[in-house]
């Protein structure tokens, strides 16, 4: 009886302990939600799509994927580029990182500079072979093979600040995008991904009932809010 009791205990504490972490990832999901709505305006859906899309292909958590693409869309939108524009360049870095054995960290160093780059409207030695090639192999001769230019001109072309981000958005992205993709996508189908794929099946499920308990969860906070009001004078 002992031991059964102790069961119960265990399996209620880790309900709870899964209830309290799908509440907290629904809710920094939510507001992630909003401000990609706010970004995206009556395009917002195609965004939401194009975040599951890239985050079923390639195995990503949902809300690492969804605070990427979010800050991706803000410069995005900022610079004029459209929310497919946006999407073939999240997807073709995503592609390109896996395929060249990065992992979720380096994916999001590429993304921060890729959005530097947008947002400062043109493309810098300083993030094309510092922070992205030191996390993309061959990013700087990959830009180069894109953009039809010998190592030498690229060179002197980002000194002189006569790289557009738009080369970058559109050009460099498409040409990543074909060499890359097949190859992570086999990596995201592979054996060696099925622990990753299982960690999206319960992400997914966790999901699901996220919205319950974050309900739950902010009913029984604004309980506590009310209790404490009517405490203080």
């Amino acid at each position: 009886a002992a031991a059964g009791a102790a069961a119960a205990v265990a399996a209620a504490r880790g309900i709870a302990r899964l209830a309290k972490e799908s509440a907290i990832a629904e809710a920094e999901l939510s507001k992630l939600n909003i401000a990609l709505r706010g970004i995206l305006g009556s395009k917002s859906e195609e965004g939401f799509k194009a975040i599951d899309r890239a985050a079923r292909d390639f195995n990503q958590p949902i809300l690492d994927a969804t605070k990427n693409f979010t800050q991706l869309s803000a410069a995005a939108r900022a610079n004029g580029n459209s929310v497919k524009q946006t999407e073939t360049l999240y997807r073709a870095l995503s592609a390109a990182t896996k395929a060249t054995g990065g992992d979720a960290q380096d994916l999001s160093g590429v993304l921060r500079a890729a959005t530097q780059v947008i947002s400062k409207g043109v493309v810098r030695s300083e993030e094309l072979r510092g922070q992205i090639g030191d996390r993309l192999p061959g990013a700087f001769q990959l830009f180069a093979q894109a953009t039809n230019r010998s190592a030498e001109e690229l060179q002197k072309a980002l000194e002189q600040g006569e790289v557009s981000a738009d080369e970058f958005v559109t050009t460099f992205s498409d040409f990543i995008l074909n060499k890359f993709e097949p190859a992570a996508l086999r990596i995201g189908d592979s054996p060696a991904e099925a622990g990753a794929r299982l960690t999206k099946a319960l992400e997914d499920a966790n999901r699901a009932a996220g919205p319950l308990l974050m309900a739950l969860g902010a009913k029984f906070q604004q309980f506590a809010v009310d209790a404490l009001e009517e405490l203080n004078p």
